[in-house]
């Protein structure tokens, strides 16, 4: 829904960010719906940046991932963002 509404509002390329639970916790069938409905979304000029870990024992991916840790670490990024590429994010 995100990627509809951005590019019926700018006309400019985006940027598309997964920082999100690791892919690699969803089910391959899942993923791959996933990534497909990312695919039909961007435009030929858009960037889709996905982040990527590797293979671990599930309980330390949940870890990892609990809201307020992943939280944390996505706002960080964006405020990195923000003041080393010059973003926009609010």
């Amino acid at each position: 829904m995100g990627l509809k509404y951005v590019h019926t509002h700018q006309e400019r390329p985006s940027l598309v960010l997964f920082l999100g639970p690791n892919i690699g916790m969803f089910r391959r069938s899942d993923a791959l719906l996933f990534l497909q409905s990312i695919h039909k979304e961007l435009q030929p000029q858009d960037k889709f940046f996905i982040t990527f870990d590797l293979r671990k024992n599930f309980q330390t991916i949940y870890e990892a991932y609990e809201p307020s840790v992943s939280n944390n670490f996505c706002m960080n990024m964006l405020a990195r963002i923000n003041l080393e590429l010059a973003g926009e994010f609010d």
